[in-house]
């Protein structure tokens, strides 16, 4: 029946592309995708009708859903799909006016051939890979064939479409050179059409106080204008809204315009997003998913903390799922990098982060300031009972871990977590 569902949404999506014409902005990567999409979006709607993807609906189904305008899956309801149905029918019947002149879509690779089904239906305007790096790697037989399916947002672009560049990434940097569509190159580097510079980072959590924001110049065209980021605490965020930027543009969208929209940019739920934490703790929630490039820069971010001298560093590491056979030399390795950031106190959670407390113990971890736990439940009330005035805690690790249960269990606010964390619907309970 899945199987059904997902050719009926598949005609039906594509044959709404045909019928509207809207202009699709078409993001993957191995990192960052949804951050990405959401800066995208907060731009483009400054000048076009526009809609993205919703929650993480990156796959055959969920890119259909938002083509279609369902922001929500009905998950086993015959009846829900059926409403759906009628729904994309009737947007072929008649015509809407509403209809967005622009989509912002996640595309996500959890196999072989992902990207090329979502791009054959969604041909891009414009194509964005974020960045490339070991993740996801469960189905793929190495990482270059994951670099080869992630690239194929680029392959699919015609000469009349635009491939967005991050030349900060090697593997990507190389491919500008040999692309059949026009190149935008965006990155750190002044050889970039936009470019970005003095991005700076200020995060303090001092007397049980948190302030911080980023902020970087960009200059694209002989005009540079501050982006200032009130709600990102991190570089890696920060940049996460350059390709924002480059997209804005590539539609001659005035860079004035582009900062404004982007002050509104908030990090997503569970992405590096800070939260007050109980005794008067600071959490960074991290807790969406996560991957070996992505854990270095959430560490990173956790040691660049300003804290009182008597304040600890915490990290709640979970497993770094469908890193296939390169999984216990990853897990090993940033266990390592812990030790070298100085994190204070290490709590492991799940079978394969056993590797993590490994890499610490050898690099110089104290074995008396690290913890293991199975799952996230037997988790919760350890790290609760552990936590102490002004320290700085992250908590990261894959969706299959489930580590916003341990948020939830040590933020202030437990009463808004529909609000403020992942995976609060009703289909995760």
């Amino acid at each position: 029946m899945k199987k059904l569902i997902q050719k009926i949404l598949f005609y039906l999506a594509r044959a709404i592309l045909k019928k509207y014409h809207p202009q699709v902005v078409g993001i993957t990567g191995s990192v960052g995708k949804t951050s990405v999409k959401d800066a995208v979006s907060l731009v483009v709607s400054k000048r076009y009708p526009s809609r993205a993807t919703e929650k993480n609906y990156n796959n055959e189904i969920g890119v259909p859903l938002t083509i279609i305008g369902a922001n929500k899956s009905p998950g086993k309801s015959l009846i829900r799909w059926f409403g759906i149905i009628v729904k994309a029918v009737s947007l072929l019947v008649w015509k809407d006016k509403k209809y967005p002149q622009m989509l912002v879509l996640e595309m996500g690779a959890d196999k072989p051939g992902d990207i090329r089904t979502l791009t054959q239906l969604a041909p891009c305007t414009i194509g964005i890979i974020t960045a490339l790096a070991p993740a996801h790697m469960e189905f793929f037989p190495s990482f270059e064939a994951l670099e080869w399916e992630k690239k194929e947002m680029y392959r699919h672009l015609t000469s009349s479409s635009c491939a967005l560049v991050n030349i900060d990434d090697p593997l990507l940097a190389k491919e500008k050179d040999a692309l059949h569509s026009r190149v935008f190159t965006y990155g750190t580097q002044p050889n970039a059409d936009v470019y970005a510079s003095d991005v700076s980072v200020q995060c303090r959590f001092l007397n049980g106080v948190y302030t911080g924001g980023a902020c970087f110049f960009v200059t694209y065209s002989n005009q540079t204008v501050r982006i200032e980021l009130p709600s990102v605490s991190s570089v890696q965020m920060a940049l996460a809204t350059l390709p924002a930027v480059a997209v804005g543009s590539a539609f001659q969208i005035p860079l004035e315009t582009v900062a404004d929209a982007l002050r509104d940019f908030h990090q997503p739920q569970g992405r590096m997003r800070i939260l007050s934490g109980i005794k008067r703790t600071l959490l960074i929630d991290d807790t969406y998913n996560s991957s070996p490039l992505a854990a270095r820069a959430a560490l990173d971010t956790l040691r660049s903390f300003e804290i009182d001298e008597s304040s600890r560093r915490i990290a709640v590491l979970g497993d770094m799922r469908e890193l296939g056979e390169s999984s216990k030399s990853e897990h090993y390795d940033i266990g390592r990098y812990v030790a070298e950031k100085g994190v204070d106190i290490l709590v492991t959670v799940g079978k394969e982060a056993n590797e993590i407390g490994k890499g610490a113990r050898d690099a110089g971890l104290n074995n008396d300031f690290m913890l293991h736990f199975d799952d996230a439940d037997s988790a919760k009330i350890p790290v609760q009972n552990l936590l102490k005035k002004g320290d700085c805690v992250l908590i990261k690790g894959s969706q299959a871990v489930r580590l916003e249960k341990v948020v939830e269990e040590v933020m202030a606010e437990p009463q808004r977590a529909k609000e403020l964390l992942v995976r609060q619907g009703s289909e995760w309970k």
